[in-house]
Order: structure tokens, then C-alpha cells, then sequence
């Protein structure tokens, strides 16, 4: 995925932006599923937002995993 997305940024960015309606990449956000973004950011001196998303099930469990070790709910017997 990094060469097309190397690719992709750099055909986007190399047009002449004032004659194109694509305006040039100034940014780049991204989660954990897409690390090759950074190096292509890096590249290009893009600023990067990279975030990693819970699901919310992870984040219940996280937020109620204490309550459950000191019930003796976990671990499983």
C-alpha cells in the first residue's frame, strides 16, 4: 500500500493546484490500520494525525475491568 499511496500524493500534490479542482494534500490523518501513511508523510513534510480507535466494546472493557477483577468475575474459573 505505500507505493500507491506514495503515488497518490505525489500526482495530487505535482498538478498545477490553480487549474485543478483537486486542491494539494496539506494533511494526512490515519488510524493503525494505515501506517505506511507516515513515511509518506515524513516524505512529503506532510503533517500527520495518526490515532488508534477503540471499538466500543474495548472501551467498556477497559473502563469496567477493574470492577470485575475486585467482583472475582475475572479471571474465568
Amino acid at each position: 500500500m505505500l507505493a500507491p499511496f506514495r503515488n497518490l500524493v505525489k500526482n495530487i500534490n505535482l498538478n498545477d493546484t490553480r487549474s485543478s479542482k483537486v486542491p494539494p494534500v496539506t494533511c494526512i490523518v490515519s488510524d493503525a490500520a494505515m501506517p505506511f501513511t507516515i513515511p509518506v508523510a515524513a516524505e512529503f513534510n506532510i503533517p500527520n494525525v495518526f490515532f488508534y480507535v477503540f471499538a466500543a466494546c474495548s472501551t467498556s472493557a477497559f473502563l469496567h475491568i477493574r470492577n470485575l477483577v475486585e467482583q472475582g468475575r475475572i479471571p474465568f474459573k
